[in-house]
């Protein structure tokens, strides 16, 4: 058990809530934007949640109160399909902000956020926040290049899933995951997927996943351990992920 596990499970005391100034999110999460008393009276208002891998952060159709800037870990948004099905939508990672677009619309979430790995993050509430992008132009102009970014994320996604092979897919997803998320000390992938997850990513099925991820190893692009992936071949995985569909 880890102690971020021992600690919640316990009811211990959470960390100090650092100033944001000094944390090492700041600049990713574009709140150096703000001025000093933005800041101050986000870090006054600010609280720090610690989650366990797993824990259901917000769920489908809550009301949410305020938004969570991510300071470590990974988290997955997805949303249920017709056939019962979660499909997942994006990956949060570190500097992101999380829960935006239901504060900012003041509609009730349409996604489930669900930590993939133990998450440390700043909740702050609602008021606070909107009263930070009120006060400062650059932030505000900040946050709308990023929701521009996301919206081109998502046309590059839909294009991805109409026109792209499983395993270009596949491929793609690892190195978006190794450049985002990083690796740990025995260079694998930073955050444990299951295959399912994997399928989820890309909207195919568990099995094609398998195939192609077992094709990958064979062919020397990757290792696999359990849920670990690590990848060996770079060049071999962006090849395979600009590859033409014969």
């Amino acid at each position: 058990m880890t102690i971020v596990s021992f600690l919640l499970i316990l009811g211990h005391p959470k960390p100090n809530v650092m100033n944001c100034a000094q944390c090492a999110s700041f600049v990713p999460c574009r709140f150096e934007c703000l001025s000093p008393v933005d800041i101050s009276s986000i870090t006054k208002h600010k609280r720090r949640e610690l989650f366990a891998k797993g824990t259901i952060i917000f769920d489908e159709g809550e009301m949410l109160k305020g938004i969570y800037c991510i300071d470590s870990g990974v988290i997955k948004l997805s949303k249920l399909s017709a056939n019962g099905k979660d499909q997942i939508i994006k990956l949060v990672v570190a500097g992101d902000f999380l829960g935006c677009r239901s504060v900012f619309t003041k509609e009730r979430s349409t996604l489930k956020a669900v930590a993939l790995s133990e998450v440390s993050s700043c909740y702050i509430p609602k008021e606070i926040f909107l009263s930070a992008v009120a006060h400062s132009t650059n932030f505000s102009q900040a946050l709308l290049r990023r929701f521009s970014e996301e919206l081109i994320e998502a046309d590059n996604s839909i294009v991805s899933l109409g026109q792209k092979s499983v395993s270009q897919r596949i491929a793609s997803v690892l190195l978006y995951l190794k450049k985002q998320i990083g690796l740990n000390s025995e260079g694998y992938i930073a955050v444990q997927l299951s295959r399912s997850d994997y399928a989820n990513i890309i909207g195919a099925a568990t099995e094609s996943v398998i195939r192609v991820l077992a094709d990958f190893h064979r062919a020397g692009l990757i290792s696999m351990q359990g849920k670990n992936i690590k990848i060996k071949n770079v060049a071999g995985l962006k090849a395979k992920a600009s590859s033409v569909i014969q």
